[in-house]
């Protein structure tokens, strides 16, 4: 089972994740591992990016509390980092 990657709480394989954007070694690149949330943490990732808004880290694949947050305040991912979207 998993760690929370903010608590260290053990979750449950279906819990929140996301990879990070990066690899860890350059002459081998391989993804970075995938980091998981459990539910408590991943309400409180949520409610500090909403606060965070276009300066909230950006993950390569996206955890589901921040494209809630990105669809909600209207971002896009542009260049790697989040831009509001122009009506």
């Amino acid at each position: 089972m998993p760690n929370c990657c903010v608590c260290g709480k053990f979750c449950s394989w279906d819990s929140d994740r996301g990879i990070p954007y990066g690899c860890s070694d350059l002459n081998n690149p391989e993804p970075y591992d995938p980091e998981y949330f459990c539910d408590n943490c991943a309400k409180k990732e949520y409610e500090k990016s909403l606060e965070q808004g276009e300066n909230m880290y950006v993950y390569w694949e996206k955890p589901l509390w921040q494209i809630k947050v990105m669809k909600e305040l209207g971002l896009v991912e542009r260049d790697y980092r989040l831009v509001k979207i122009l009506n």
